[in-house]
């Protein structure tokens, strides 16, 4: 919309959802899908790539706790996982579906800005209510899951002790005979983002200039992408969209001229 003072804004933006359900599964095939001991994904009406897993409930912070936990190999300062059947025990029955692929929704913003000479614009992206399986907590959380004796995370100097009880990070062991490893909803978190995609500042040369030397348009700009990262302060991973080691998204940043004959 051009204003009175030369100034022209153009906003626009859009709000995406997508839901699925499995509605089917062969018989033959039931058991080769994320399933609990009652329910498929057919059953339990779950988003195909749904998992399954135990519900953490925090770090056991007593020998006490450890006895009356039923968790095999259970240890203080490991992890505790919720008793969903109350048995007592801990078992495979007590799995339930911890992770849900799809967020509640996407959305976009374009904003562009043009005064006299010179030209703006940027374009923002974000996901809601996306959940992460981050398993970089297996290198930044834990000494024995995988890689045992490698280079570790920071975190875990923050992990654990007697003398720092209130932490969430498990106590560092050399072994992991508790299989804290296995799917829970210690590795599950919030994944929420909204990205700055591109920024970009342009500046056209005056007409009456140009025209002399038989051009129609000079127009010097720099532009950057992915500069911007907000998203949830509980999120330990750096980036929402690798959670899984995959090569991380570059930020670039660019200088350009356009020139139109």
């Amino acid at each position: 919309t051009p204003l009175d003072n030369g100034l022209g804004i153009d906003v626009s933006g859009n709000l995406d959802f997508f839901r699925n359900k499995v509605t089917y599964l062969p018989s033959s095939t039931k058991g080769a899908y994320a399933h609990t001991s009652k329910q498929d994904l057919v059953e339990s009406g779950k988003s195909y790539g749904s998992i399954v897993g135990y519900v953490c409930d925090g770090l056991f912070q007593t020998q006490e706790e450890v006895d009356a936990s039923g968790q095999a190999n259970a240890r203080v300062g490991g992890l505790k996982y919720r008793d969903l059947d109350g048995d007592h025990k801990i078992t495979s029955d007590d799995q339930t579906w911890i992770y849900d692929p799809v967020p509640a929704f996407s959305y976009g913003i374009n904003v562009a800005l043009n005064y006299k000479s010179f030209d703006f614009t940027m374009f923002w992206q974000g996901v809601a209510d996306q959940d992460v399986y981050n398993n970089q907590k297996f290198q930044t959380d834990f000494y024995a899951i995988t890689d045992p004796g490698s280079n570790k995370g920071s975190r875990l100097l923050g992990a654990w002790n007697t003398n720092n009880s209130g932490s969430t990070i498990p106590r560092l062991s050399t072994e992991n005979r508790a299989d804290e490893g296995r799917a829970s909803s210690y590795f599950v978190e919030n994944g929420s983002y909204l990205k700055l995609r591109t920024l970009q500042l342009g500046y056209s040369l005056p007409l009456n200039l140009i025209s002399k030397i038989r051009l129609s348009k000079v127009r010097f700009y720099v532009s950057g992408q992915n500069l911007l990262t907000i998203k949830s302060s509980s999120l330990t991973c750096q980036d929402p969209e690798n959670p899984n080691w995959n090569y991380p998204i570059p930020t670039s940043l660019s200088f350009g001229l356009q020139v139109g004959f």
